[in-house]
């Protein structure tokens, strides 16, 4: 589809978290011409922001909480679930993208931050959904972004032309059996799961060979539970962030202190076990992980 007919016709899948948490479908033209009028009384918000932030990776790696805990940050804003690189695929501008950013980060933070099941990612006394001077715009939508990326080689091209030269990619890690084992008990069938996960994990290792090493970044979703402070401070300096002691011991104190071994809460096909194993083990960012 084209740009022109996208925006025309085309529906944008946007998170909202009121009056229930969910994600819906907004004709495309409308929240073009909405951002596009927020946009033109922004101007001096956005002055200062000098890097974008988006996540690659995959459903059920613990991004939501990591976008909670950059969304904390006095000097960042991050999206929960906004798919900015949708938008930029559809033709809308930084600005209109950093409007709408804004606008996702404060309803958010109006109603606890809170997620489908239950999940609520709130830094309590941090500043999710407001910000003392804006350095750093983000949102947080891996997993999609991983399949536009498969789908569209030219995308990253155009992610730097709209978004500027300094976008910071977090890729989050997860055990896959784990991440898949989730995958599984929210309805996905086994094998169909075990096919989305690694078709992500094999874009994910394309895009990060077009990516200058300083500006990606993998995140174990284990280490960021066994070390909290040490992994934020590095997420931090990583997106161009100083730290505080309280902000840093706010964030440490929402994380849970174990991971949800979810791979021991379904039937494994002992085939697709073979494969998933085989697939981790062939992937850099994956081998370390076993399923026992």
């Amino acid at each position: 589809m084209s740009v022109v007919r996208r925006l025309l016709f085309g529906k944008a899948r946007i998170a909202i978290p009121y009056p229930e948490p969910a994600v819906i479908d907004v004709p495309m033209r409308q929240l073009y011409l909405q951002s596009l009028r927020a946009s033109f009384t922004q101007h001096d918000t956005f002055k200062d922001v000098r890097a974008y932030c988006m996540f690659v990776g995959y459903p059920r790696s613990g991004h939501s909480l990591l976008g909670a805990i950059i969304d904390a940050h006095p000097n960042a804003l991050c999206a929960h679930e906004l798919d900015a690189l949708g938008l930029v695929e559809a033709g809308f501008s930084r600005r209109q993208i950093y409007s709408l950013i804004l606008k996702n980060s404060a309803d958010f933070a109006r109603h606890g931050r809170v997620w489908t099941y239950g999940y609520k990612y709130e830094i309590p006394g941090q500043w999710n959904g407001r910000f003392e001077r804006l350095l750093l715009m983000g949102d947080k939508k891996g997993g999609l972004s991983s399949t536009r990326f498969a789908r569209n080689p030219r995308l990253l091209q155009k992610l730097r032309r709209v978004m500027g030269s300094n976008v910071k990619m977090l890729h989050v890690v997860r055990n896959p059996f784990d991440n898949i084992g989730t995958m599984t008990l929210r309805g996905m069938k086994l094998g169909d799961a075990v096919e989305e996960y690694f078709d992500k994990a094999d874009a994910v290792l394309n895009v990060s060979r077009q990516i200058e090493p300083r500006d990606f970044l993998t995140v174990s979703h284990e280490e960021l539970i066994l070390n909290p402070s040490a992994v934020i401070q590095g997420v931090c300096e990583f997106l161009g962030l100083a730290t505080r002691p309280d902000y840093i011991e706010a964030c440490c104190r929402v994380i849970h202190k174990q991971p949800n071994r979810t791979r021991a809460q379904i039937a494994w096909d002992p085939q697709l076990l073979t494969v998933a194993q085989m697939r981790a083990a062939a992937n850099p960012f994956l081998h370390q992980y076993a399923f026992e």
